[in-house]
């Protein structure tokens, strides 16, 4: 565990350089121009189809297949360390996206400190674990007010976050958590079994 710890510490510390390095030299952060489409293009429903397809075949390796079976109890040992190393990255994330004044992606650029006030907030909860259940609750809020000043359709691009947010307030802070809510722990311990799934949003 000492090791992993290491590990941990090294990752706090270099990649927000990375994260920082690639939206200053590779990242567009002039608004885009918004290219509007209707679901009743081909496009579209060949997109629908294939990610249909995708999931379809995913269900069918995680149930029917024994070499999936067996990483998943490998996985599993490591399930709460890695939970609270990404939810620590995504931290990270949201921190450096409040520095360079948009939410959740580049083209939602915003000059509305509130909203990079709560994303800033909810990245110290994540990377510091300090009440992240609440932080996971502040992350959904934010998705529903940055939908009111974007447009719920282009923030379809960011429901990611949705998924990460309910994820984060129904599993927490497997590990590495500093102060916690043991109110929500009781609220959400039945919740458990359907963690993952919202993730996959």
């Amino acid at each position: 565990m000492g090791f992993l710890l290491r590990v941990s510490v090294l990752i706090y510390i270099f990649l927000p350089l990375v994260a920082r390095a690639h939206i200053k030299w590779f990242v567009e952060v002039s608004p885009p121009t918004l290219l509007h489409y209707s679901f009743l293009e081909w496009q579209v429903w060949i997109g629908i189809l294939l990610i249909i397809c995708v999931l379809i075949a995913a269900r069918i390796l995680e149930t029917k297949s024994s070499l999936t079976r067996k990483a998943k109890k490998k996985i599993t040992a490591w399930e709460p360390l890695l939970t609270s190393i990404a939810q620590a990255i995504i931290g990270i994330a949201l921190i450096i996206f409040s520095l360079q004044s948009f939410v959740f992606a580049p083209n939602f650029h915003t000059e509305q400190i509130y909203l990079l006030t709560i994303q800033a907030f909810v990245g110290l909860s994540f990377i510091f674990g300090f009440y992240t259940r609440i932080g996971g609750i502040l992350l959904l809020i934010l998705y529903v007010l940055a939908s009111l000043s974007f447009g719920w359709i282009p923030l379809l691009d960011a429901c990611e976050f949705l998924g990460v947010g309910i994820f984060t307030f129904i599993a927490g802070r497997p590990r590495l958590s500093f102060i916690h809510s043991a109110s929500l722990d009781v609220i959400t311990k039945s919740l458990r079994p359907y963690a993952l799934p919202f993730l996959r949003i």
